[in-house]
């Protein structure tokens, strides 16, 4: 039985390795019957378009994602709450997403895993939980406007800052930038103050990093939230004090393995939703989402809970 499909492919994700991947993606699904419909675009606004359009003008039965953890945001963005599947062909650097979703990251036995479950009477999906922040603030001092959606971890503080500086680098490639971008913040360490409320616990705090995480992973593999599930209708806050820079040195390579629970000044707490806005000391700089940047805070994160549908891979 074939299917209409809209395949997105980031052609600059996995420093070119997503264009080898999606055409094999769309030469697999061709050769099994499907009706493919390319809808990438030459930047994220162009894809974001062509996808909306084809969603909006065609019964699409399934979308597929072809790049790193920036495009399934888009992607995920889009047909969040619709019940359109989203199958996740991870081809990018860091690939967090397809990691917390448990997808192999094989690209041939992933293709092979699409057109299998693409030949069933019904596509088989999961429900995951996806992440809506909203930005701004109303004259009564409540958070305004929904601003965008995510699915692994926002961070806000000194990964932040690793990743504006990372964004801004032209040298070296992949996943060693985020390591001398890492060095050279660490030269200008500091902390920074916030005001958080979760669910409904108001505190403020002096933090080295805070999190939100709806998955275990960012950065490239860093398993910053070991317990945080996509299924759980859960988020995770993830909370470093400010500590000195060699006790910092010490936490830091242990997030890795999720060894940075162990130490004192990291602590995790489960919610529903998270308040994030400035303290009065300098002002932090503006957060990033699915290592993609975010508004300036006040930030409210919110979980909805099984909005959207993956195509099971893993």
């Amino acid at each position: 039985m074939g299917r209409r499909l809209a395949v997105v492919v980031n052609p600059t994700a996995g420093r070119g390795r997503a264009i080898v991947v999606g055409r094999e993606v769309r030469e697999q699904l061709e050769a099994a019957g499907h009706l493919v419909m390319d809808v990438s675009g030459a930047s994220a606004i162009e894809a974001d378009g062509k996808l909306r359009t084809a969603i909006a003008r065609s019964s699409v039965d399934a979308v597929i994602a072809v790049g790193g953890d920036g495009l399934m945001n888009l992607a995920a963005s889009t047909v969040v709450d619709t019940g359109i599947p989203l199958a996740v062909i991870p081809a990018g650097t860091g690939d967090d997403i397809a990691r917390g979703l448990g997808i192999s990251r094989r690209t041939h036995q992933d293709i092979a895993t699409l057109v299998a479950a693409l030949a069933h009477v019904k596509i088989p999906t999961r429900p995951v939980d996806v992440v809506q922040v909203w930005a701004g603030e109303h004259s009564d001092g409540t958070i305004g406007s929904a601003h965008r959606y995510f699915l692994s971890v926002l961070t806000a503080g000194l990964d932040a800052a690793v990743n504006a500086r990372a964004n801004g680098m032209r040298f070296p490639r992949g996943k060693a930038r985020y390591l001398f971008a890492l060095g050279a913040e660490l030269r200008r360490y500091r902390a920074y103050d916030y005001e958080l409320v979760i669910d409904g616990a108001a505190s403020s705090r002096s933090l080295i990093l805070a999190c939100v995480a709806n998955m275990a992973y960012f950065g490239g593999g860093m398993k910053i939230a070991p317990t945080a599930h996509p299924e759980s209708g859960q988020l995770h806050a993830v909370l470093v004090d400010r500590v000195s820079l060699p006790k910092l040195l010490w936490i830091f390579p242990r997030i890795f393995w999720g060894g940075h629970l162990h130490h004192p000044a990291v602590h995790v707490v489960p919610a529903t939703e998270i308040e994030l806005r400035h303290g009065q000391g300098e002002e932090p700089p503006a957060p990033f989402a699915d290592g993609e940047p975010v508004a300036q805070p006040p930030l409210r994160c919110t979980v909805k809970p099984g909005a959207l549908h993956i195509v099971q891979l893993g």
